[in-house]
Order: C-alpha cells, then sequence, then structure tokens
C-alpha cells in the first residue's frame, strides 16, 4: 500500500493523540490511581495542557480512572456536566497501558467549570472554550461509537508501536489503522447529514481511492435500490483500466456470483477479469443487509504499484476496510429506501387529501393545485429556500382541508351565503387545523392551513391577526387563494378578468394583505398558472358532459 503523503509530511498524524484531538477530544496515558506518566502534546497544544496541569482535573483522575478501569471497557463517565471521560486498558502493557480519552462537549464549553479549569492554570477561559468550539465538540451520542473506535486504535497503536522495534513497515501499517478510523468516522458523519444517497456512494467511493491508494473504486446496486444510482445502478471513482461498458458487464457478472456472500479477492489472471481484459487483483465485497444482497463493492487494483506482487497492495488490511465501508453502504441504502417509501406513500395521502377536497366541491376542481403553484412561486421570488418552498407547496396543496367537514349544501350553494352558512364555511381553516395538527409530517404546514383567511389589517378569521402577527406561509397562501377565487368560475358568478384581479390586490395591499408581498406577487410570470387553470376547467368541462 502506498503511504497517503500527508502521512509522510507530517509524522505527528500516527500519535493516538493527534486522532483523537481531530475528533474534538483529549488523549492522555496514566497509571491505575490516575496519574498522568506521558502525553503526546506538550507546548503544541494548550487545551491539552490546560487540562494536564490543573490541580482540580488531576483530582477528577485519581477519583475517576480507579472506577472506569472496573467498570469495563464499555464505561463512560461525566464527571462534569458535559465532559465525558472512558478508559482504553491494555493489562498486558502494565501501567503504560491505560489511557484516557477526554470529550468535552459544547456545553462545557461555556460552563463554570471551564472557568475554574482556565484559573487553576493561569489561562484565558474565552481561549479554552474558543479552542473546544474550533475543534467542532461531538454530539454525546457519538460517544459509544467514537469508544470503541479509539479503544481499537489504542490497541493497534500499541501494537505496532512493538513491531516498530524490528520492522521499518510498521509506519505504514500504523496508518492505515488511522487511515480507516478516518474513512469510517467520515462516512457516518457523511451518512448522518446526506440527503441524496448517490452523493453518499460518491464520496465513499473518492474516499477509498484516496485511502488505500488504488486506481479505481465502483459500486454496483442491485433492484430496487439503482433508483439511487442513475443510470444504470453502476457508480464509478478514480480511472477503471477499462471503459464503462466493460466494468458494467464486470459488476454484472461479480454482482450475479457474489450475492452476499463474502468478501473475496479475484487475483490477476481470474478467468473472470481475463475474459473482460480487466486488470486485477480486485476486491470484491457484497453490499447487503441482513442476509439479502443489495450490491457489491468492487477495489480495483494499486495505482502505483503494477508488478507481479501487487496484490500485495490489496491484503487483508484492505478487505477489511473495504468490507468496513460496504456495511455502510448497506446500512445507508436500505436507510434510504425505507425514507423514500415513506415520503412516497406520504405524497399518495396527501393527493387523497386533495382529491377528496375536490369532489366536496367540483366546481373548485383544481384550486387547490393552483393555490399550492402559485404559494411556491411566490416563495421563491422572495427567497425562501427549497426545504421551505415544499412546505409552502404542501401548504397550498392542504390549505382548504377543513372544508371536508363543511356541509355540502353550503359549498355548492349557487346564490350568496346568509350568516349562518358562512359562519359554517369561517370554520374551515380550524377544521383543517384539528384534522392535520397530530400528523408529524404536516406540523411546518398548520400555520397556512390555521392562519390563510387572516388579513393584514386584522378583519380576518379565526383569529383576527394582524400585520406580522400573521405567519409568512400564511400570507403567501392568502394572496395565492385569493387571486384563484378571484379568476376561476364559481356555482353563483363568474371569474373576474385577470386585470380587475390584480387591480383589487393591488388595491388591498396593506388592508388584506401584506404589502411587501404584493409587488413580489404581481412580477411573477403566470403562464405555467394559466396552463394548470386551462387544464382543470378542460377537466370540469369533461366531467359534466360525462355526468
Amino acid at each position: 500500500m502506498t503511504l497517503p503523503v500527508r502521512f509522510r509530511a507530517d509524522p505527528r498524524r500516527h500519535s493516538l493523540a493527534d486522532e483523537v484531538r481531530s475528533l474534538g477530544g483529549i488523549w492522555i496515558e496514566c497509571d491505575d490511581r490516575g496519574v498522568v506518566h506521558s502525553a503526546d502534546s506538550g507546548e503544541r497544544d494548550l487545551l491539552t495542557n490546560a487540562f494536564l496541569h490543573s490541580t482540580p482535573f488531576q483530582h477528577l483522575l485519581r477519583v475517576f480512572v480507579p472506577g472506569l478501569m472496573s467498570a469495563g471497557a464499555g464505561a463512560t463517565v461525566e464527571p462534569l456536566a458535559g465532559l465525558y471521560m472512558f478508559a482504553s486498558v491494555l493489562p498486558e502493557e502494565g501501567p503504560h497501558g491505560i489511557g484516557v480519552a477526554i470529550f468535552p462537549t459544547l456545553q462545557f464549553a461555556f460552563s463554570d467549570d471551564l472557568r475554574r479549569l482556565a484559573s487553576s492554570t493561569a489561562v484565558d477561559p474565552g481561549v479554552l472554550s474558543q479552542m473546544i468550539l474550533t475543534r467542532d465538540p461531538i454530539e454525546p451520542r457519538e460517544l459509544h461509537r467514537i469508544a470503541s473506535l479509539v479503544r481499537f486504535a489504542h490497541r493497534s497503536e500499541r501494537e505496532r508501536a512493538a513491531e516498530s522495534r524490528c520492522s521499518a513497515s510498521v509506519g505504514q501499517q500504523l496508518a492505515a489503522t488511522y487511515e480507516e478510523l478516518n474513512l469510517l468516522y467520515t462516512m457516518i458523519a457523511g451518512g448522518a447529514v446526506s440527503e441524496e444517497p448517490s452523493a453518499f456512494l460518491a464520496m465513499t467511493c473518492d474516499e477509498l481511492v484516496r485511502t488505500i491508494g488504488v486506481a479505481w473504486v465502483a459500486v454496483r446496486v442491485r433492484s430496487p435500490l439503482d433508483r439511487f444510482v442513475q443510470p444504470d445502478g453502476l457508480l464509478v471513482a478514480g480511472t477503471p483500466p477499462v471503459d464503462r461498458s466493460v466494468l458494467l458487464d464486470l459488476s454484472t457478472r461479480l454482482l450475479v456470483a457474489q450475492g452476499a456472500e463474502a468478501s473475496r479477492i479475484y487475483p490477476q489472471g481470474h478467468p473472470t477479469l481475463t475474459f473482460l481484459n480487466v486488470d486485477g487483483p480486485l476486491v470484491v465485497c457484497p453490499i447487503r443487509r441482513e442476509r439479502s444482497s443489495n450490491g457489491i463493492l468492487l477495489v480495483g487494483h494499486s495505482a502505483v504499484d503494477t508488478s507481479s506482487d501487487a496484490q500485495a497492495h490489496l491484503g487483508s488490511a484492505d478487505v477489511k476496510l473495504a468490507e468496513a465501508a460496504a456495511a455502510h453502504l448497506g446500512m445507508h441504502l436500505e436507510n434510504a429506501s425505507l425514507y423514500r417509501d415513506l415520503d412516497s406513500m406520504f405524497l399518495g395521502t396527501l393527493d387523497a387529501m386533495v382529491t377528496a377536497i375536490d369532489a366536496k366541491d367540483p366546481y373548485t376542481r383544481g384550486h387547490s393545485q393552483r393555490v399550492a403553484l402559485l404559494s411556491q412561486a411566490l416563495a421563491r421570488s422572495i427567497g425562501i429556500d427549497e426545504a421551505g418552498l415544499r412546505v409552502v407547496h404542501i401548504a397550498g396543496l392542504v390549505h382548504d382541508i377543513g372544508k371536508i367537514g363543511v356541509a355540502e349544501a353550503v359549498l355548492r350553494k349557487p346564490g350568496r351565503l346568509d350568516d349562518t352558512e358562512f359562519a359554517q364555511i369561517r370554520q374551515h381553516p380550524e377544521i383543517g387545523w384539528r384534522i392535520l395538527k397530530d400528523i408529524p409530517q404536516f406540523r411546518e404546514m398548520l400555520d397556512g392551513v390555521l392562519s390563510h383567511h387572516e388579513r393584514w389589517d386584522g378583519r380576518g378569521y379565526p383569529h383576527g391577526l394582524r400585520g406580522e402577527q400573521i405567519p409568512l406561509i400564511a400570507r403567501i397562501i392568502a394572496l395565492a387563494d385569493s387571486f384563484d377565487a378571484m379568476g376561476s368560475n364559481r356555482t353563483y358568478r363568474s371569474g373576474r378578468p385577470r386585470e380587475q384581479v390584480l387591480d383589487e390586490i393591488r388595491a388591498c395591499a396593506g388592508k388584506q394583505f401584506d404589502p411587501d408581498l404584493v409587488g413580489p406577487f404581481l412580477a411573477l410570470d403566470f403562464n405555467e398558472y394559466d396552463a394548470l387553470h386551462a387544464e382543470h376547467e378542460a377537466q370540469e368541462r369533461a366531467s359534466r358532459l360525462a355526468a
């Protein structure tokens, strides 16, 4: 395996203290009484020195280290609010086999305990707080995972340190261990924030190319998960020795042959590789959940050494690293699939709701879709982000869901409503809010449902909110709703001409509508809306003829 350039340039990357520091923590070595006997920091790390030179912290070590050792490998303690510690113990190493990792969190960075620690070492607490924040402190829920990785790395460091006395190659082995830690941590972090599975797969493949030092890495995904990797379920990083069509053929053959079986190395000259003129060796790892196969991960030959002993560069350590990556890919794809299925079910429920609204009052067919379209266009024009645009669009679709609870005789009445009937109509925002309030997926849309009939001057309903008391999403929907209502045909009147509708909206700025939204609304391009409106009118005419 070729040693990454940054390891040669910065030998300190070999240190476990450096790796723990990169995760936001502090690593020290001590004896079973909590007395520190070594630390890889010196003057290079003010935060570590502040802890080591603090009398209160030395007292905490003497109190908690014996307990951590007796509690076993899985123990983690919180001696101060927001400060977590866990130990790694190697009994065969004697007094030099005890390490303690300390992880200060965001809570600790602003605590009185930090100020007391700083005071005992004559260090400005603001400096220590800033150093903690700069390290991007971890969340407490990440401790269990990181603890197991650090304990593994601790043992690996000791074993490789012993081997280094008789082998010059141990430095590279230790680097590979830490690269595995870095890769897994990067994958875990990327998987937590990535919303697009293909981006996570691409990041993982790029990291493997960089970490192992191979020419190429590829992922081939089975149906139905291949919907995440368009167009053919194959994602490639690096520079493979053959074109995509050959690689697709190869991955298909290996996918069928491999199934959910264990990982294996296909050596140079293997018949499957030779048949397609693909250079070996090649590591193939199944991507699976439980016993089912979701795909395979392919790790190509070394990017540097193409000699006959190149297989040495794809040994058990590389297979282990590839297997760990494949396991995370399997979990990520499974979770992404579940999320997409839930989202599809939610959208299906949403479509059923909108259909139910139209069924109650066929003369307003398509009104909800048109209000959703205009609301989203207005929200986009004022700079609302993509996540917010989705919320606005869905709120527009369900803003009249409460009309399900209004009598059809009132909704379809051809003449003007009397006071009692109008009072029923005025209840639909609250009815809609009660229908949706216990459905988590609609939580962000509730303001639009409840308040879209409030007026800027406070004369609206149901609560008579005024000005910016009215949620922005409701002010947006109110404009779109009124525009479509005035321009559409009803049982009791025909729609008004476009210019009259726009003049009415302009005249109601600061009265019925938010004056800051009227200008952007009037500047919208209504072509898409007009096309949708014409489609809905055609559907309505066809429906009446069929009846």
